[in-house]
């Protein structure tokens, strides 16, 4: 490899381990909103400040992003949110 060429300004981040995933935005996606359909459109509303028609239409529509450009910490966090809820959630 070439070590001189890693700091280069304009050089594409060089994907080892883990590193590039945790600065990388990430989204969460609602595969199934589960039996507590009521409580995860609260949340989608909590967390989006959406209204609620358009967070049932999340809650509705399989595989739909409730939010994109988190980190990955707070995509952690809001999926444990919902997957407590009986949401069947997906990041990326």
């Amino acid at each position: 490899a070439m070590p001189g060429k890693l700091g280069a300004p304009g050089a594409m981040p060089v994907k080892v381990g883990n590193t590039a995933t945790a600065t990388r935005s990430v989204g969460v996606y609602l595969l199934n909103s589960g039996r507590n359909k009521v409580k995860v459109i609260r949340l989608i509303r909590e967390q989006t400040g959406l209204g609620l028609l358009e967070s049932k239409k999340i809650a509705d529509t399989p595989n739909s992003a409730v939010r994109v450009g988190l980190t990955r910490a707070q995509a952690n966090d809001l999926r444990s949110q919902l997957v407590s809820l009986g949401a069947q959630v997906v990041i990326r």
